[in-house]
């Protein structure tokens, strides 16, 4: 990755692998937006002297799927937090940096479930100053907190911290419901606002469509998402599992007329 953000050659090959091989058995990463992010902060450097280039950091911790049990998955996912918190430490706090943290908004909660802790917490815990912003995609309309947020240009940020949009509870937020008794302002410090829901077009099973067709890939994936499932478990009826979804998604890709 240091070497494709310098603007040398890499092989496309070689490159997916920079968010193909984490640690998260599903299509996560394979959405178009992040292979885009890369690109662009790539595209970004070539018009940049050499000490204000950006430097993109692979949060991940290591991990080889090819011999991988299911116990070992489920492991190096409980390792992600502290790398990441450490490879900040070292790569930008130790060098008196500042970066753009993007995960997922679990990993950004200053209140985490049952007492446990998140990259935020661990982060302050090092003298971090942390700014956390909630990305807002899911189904809650904002404008029944906010009527005048449908004014506003899109994309907005905005703080919570005594605001209608911060008293709200984080389960209003949230697409599911459920969690905690938090507010938005216990948890986050500033939400970014995208827009209604309707206008949210990127779903999280909606991989790069050519990769439908592509049978190395498709063998890759949905062996790592068969290794995530519980053995011996029946999906409850309705619940359909995030190895079904992604072919039943390539299904319809493929046979769509170009």
């Amino acid at each position: 990755m240091d070497r494709f953000i310098r603007g040398e050659d890499v092989a496309d090959k070689e490159l997916r692998l920079a968010w193909q091989d984490t640690t998260q058995a599903d299509g996560t990463w394979d959405i178009p937006m992040y292979e885009e992010f890369f690109r662009a902060v790539r595209t970004v450097n070539a018009s940049l002297p050499a000490e204000r280039k950006l430097r993109v950091l692979l949060g991940d911790p290591p991990f080889n799927w090819e011999h991988a049990t299911r116990e070992e998955s489920i492991r190096i996912s409980l390792r992600r937090d502290p790398f990441a918190a450490e490879l900040i430490q070292r790569e930008v706090l130790a060098k008196k940096r500042r970066a753009l943290v993007v995960y997922g908004d679990s990993h950004f909660m200053r209140r985490p479930a049952l007492e446990g802790s998140s990259l935020v917490t661990r982060l302050v815990d090092m003298q971090a100053h942390v700014l956390n912003i909630w990305t807002h995609t899911t189904d809650a309309d904002l404008r029944t907190l906010e009527p005048e947020i449908g004014k506003w240009r899109v994309p907005s940020l905005a703080y919570t911290a005594g605001t209608t949009l911060g008293t709200a509870p984080l389960a209003f937020y949230r697409r599911f419901g459920g969690g905690d008794d938090a507010r938005m302002q216990d948890q986050f410090d500033a939400v970014l606002y995208l827009g209604p829901p309707s206008s949210i077009t990127i779903r999280r099973s909606e991989i790069a469509p050519e990769l439908c067709s592509d049978a190395d890939y498709m063998k890759m994936r949905l062996g790592r998402m068969a290794l995530m499932d519980p053995p011996n478990a029946t999906a409850p009826a309705g619940v359909v599992s995030p190895s079904e979804r992604l072919k039943r998604y390539c299904e319809g890709v493929i046979g769509k007329p170009k």
